[in-house]
């Protein structure tokens, strides 16, 4: 017979055959009983995300709940690759996870209760996200119908269900693959974690209506009030509320007519006017960044080198190397010297 796991780490109560375990926070459980033979992970990665990977051969009835969940507002995620599993919640909202059906949710106490079905392989991965770390990896433009999961309080369990789409799958299949291990896993799983985050908000969502005229104008004034000053822009608020459309629709309308969302559209602006200063010798590099909004030098030059390949030192020095090469050609020429040879 299996040894059981001790008390501390799982606790059992039985009740009609079916059992109860309350899985605390570790970053490892093993179990081997006659109710399943099972490994559930949990992968704290930086700050505001946690991952959950569960492997399981199912034997009997059996329920299990996450003892621990991050603080403040955060939603959660489950992808079932296989098997099936009844969520329950305090407030009796369920829902049915399925190699077909997965969501995203918000348990209104912070508590969900997963029951698998028995005589069943298990596979199952998904992750918790805090409201705050959603926002940044949305550049502040979190999809409408992810925005009431993430209230500072919500007074009933939200659900929001995704079909389960070949790609969707094949992301939550890698995470539980291990094919990366050691130091670097914890990134793997980041990534991984990031990509089911950004299908899954992308799967069903509604197509905007198109815009009238007016809006078309508004959102050409908006982006004029944007970029008067890249150095304190106004919030997507209170542009919002200045050209007289909500942040939703501002949002999209920045999408359709200008490709980018606000904060993009304000950081390419910000990066191509610092391109042309640098590439005129015009400036130093650090007042430079200060003058286009950037407070910190580094956040400047991780931005330039993502948009342009090269950091802008790199891209500052070329550009005068170029001139003064050029300026040589013409002193050469001037003189009656052969230009200087390729190279040299």
């Amino acid at each position: 017979m299996a040894k059981q796991a001790p008390q501390r780490a799982i606790e059992w109560i039985l009740r009609e055959g079916t059992a109860e375990q309350a899985v605390p926070a570790s970053a490892r459980m093993t179990f081997d009983d006659e109710h399943w033979s099972a490994s559930i992970e949990r992968v704290d990665i930086g700050e505001g995300l946690r991952v959950y990977l569960t492997r399981a051969e199912v034997r009997r009835g059996l329920s299990l709940e996450p003892a621990q969940m991050v603080p403040g507002p955060w939603l959660s995620s489950s992808v079932a690759v296989k098997g099936r599993i009844a969520v329950t919640f305090v407030d009796d909202a369920r829902f049915s996870l399925s190699p077909a059906r997965s969501m995203i949710f918000r348990p209104m106490d912070g508590r969900a209760r997963f029951a698998p079905a028995p005589r069943q392989l298990l596979r199952m991965s998904g992750y918790i996200m805090s409201a705050e770390r959603i926002a940044s990896h949305c550049d502040g433009d979190v999809p409408a119908r992810l925005k009431p999961l993430l209230q500072p309080e919500v007074g009933r369990t939200q659900i929001v269900g995704v079909p389960v789409t070949a790609l969707l799958k094949r992301v939550a299949t890698r995470m539980l693959s291990e094919q990366i291990t050691g130091v670097l896993r914890r990134a793997w799983l980041e990534g991984l974690a990031l990509q089911m985050f950004a299908v899954q908000s992308a799967l069903g969502a509604p197509a905007p209506r198109p815009l009238a005229a007016a809006e078309r104008a508004r959102i050409e004034e908006a982006r004029e009030r944007l970029l008067a000053d890249m150095r304190n822009p106004p919030t997507a608020a209170e542009l919002a509320a200045a050209v007289g459309l909500g942040e939703t629709r501002l949002g999209a309308g920045f999408k359709e007519m200008f490709g980018a969302t606000l904060f993009e559209t304000l950081r390419n602006e910000r990066l191509e006017h610092a391109r042309a200063v640098l590439e005129a010798q015009a400036l130093p590099m650090k007042v430079v960044a200060e003058r286009v909004g950037y407070r910190h030098v580094t956040n400047f030059i991780n931005a330039f080198t993502a948009r342009y390949g090269t950091p802008p030192g790199v891209f500052a020095r070329g550009r005068a190397a170029a001139k003064e090469h050029l300026a040589s050609a013409k002193r050469r020429g001037k003189f009656g010297l052969p230009p200087p040879e390729r190279g040299r």
